[in-house]
């Protein structure tokens, strides 16, 4: 009885999990309960995983020597600025033409 239970919560689980990404826990009819279990597990994965991101990212950056590939590039390569430059007239308002006559 207790496995059958479980079975079919944890099709229900996986069926509202599946459906999330595709249309949102706000539009799913579950429970306002485990609606608001799955949004706080949901934000907390979130948080969870941009915090492993941005811990990455620190060490991959704390690697990198800024000395050395800013001497690197100084020495191996050359600037070349190109730029363009388009003078556009300005159009006439009909207030400044009355006095020009």
């Amino acid at each position: 009885m207790r496995k059958n239970i479980r079975r079919g919560a944890q099709d229900f689980l996986g069926d509202v999990l599946r459906r999330v990404p595709l249309t949102g826990v706000g539009e799913i009819r579950v429970p306002s309960d485990l609606k608001r279990v799955l949004i706080q597990n949901i934000e907390n994965m979130r948080e969870n995983a941009l915090e492993v991101f941005a811990k990455e990212i620190s060490k991959v950056l704390a690697k990198v020597d800024i000395q050395h590939i800013l001497d690197d590039v100084l020495k191996n390569y050359s600037l070349r600025v190109e730029a363009k430059v388009d003078l556009v007239p300005k159009t006439k308002k009909s207030g400044a033409r009355k006095g020009k006559k």
